[in-house]
């Protein structure tokens, strides 16, 4: 994947005058959803005036922006694959809830398997390390709420596979 830049950007014809200006960058990708829609609308960053003979007061700074899987994003068939929605007690889907589950390989520096709901509250959690026959939370988080409102399932795979689940957050 590239990394986005944005040339010209703070540029300035009085940069020594000018303040720095706040932006706020998006992205979207076709099978990915980036995660920091669980907080907030993008990622926001300060630039600085400059122009061909004064720099910019402060070098850029990168930023990574992590992605899960979208609903749209196709795992190989091996991978479980849990589907449903998360809706509130009034059964509103809630869009932009970080769904996880905690379970990672072994002794593994691996994130929990964790994805983001989309607009209309939909998610698809990849389960790669869930034990089979066994049970397996999953919980789903509006932080945008506040305060922030949780909720959890419990799964056996591979049986849950076979259908659409609902988690409601209160």
């Amino acid at each position: 994947m590239r990394s986005p830049t944005y040339p010209g950007l703070g540029r300035s014809r009085q940069p020594l005058a000018a303040p720095a200006r706040r932006y706020r960058a998006r992205f979207e990708a076709d099978t990915y959803i980036p995660l920091y829609l669980v907080e907030r609308d993008g990622e926001e960053f300060d630039a600085f005036p400059y122009d061909n003979t004064h720099p910019p007061a402060q070098r850029a700074t990168l930023a990574v922006v992590e992605l899960a899987p979208s609903l749209g994003h196709r795992l190989p068939g091996d991978v479980p694959t849990l589907y449903g929605t998360v809706v509130s007690p009034a059964g509103v889907p809630v869009a932009n809830a970080l769904v996880r589950s905690p379970s990672t390989p072994p002794a593994s520096p691996l994130p929990l398997e964790r994805t983001v709901t989309d607009g209309s509250g939909a998610f698809a959690l990849p389960l790669r390390w869930a034990a089979l026959d066994a049970d397996t939370v999953v919980g789903a988080t509006d932080r945008r709420s506040q305060p922030p409102r949780s909720g959890t399932i419990s799964v056996r795979l591979p049986a849950a596979l076979d259908q659409s689940h609902r988690i409601q957050i209160g």
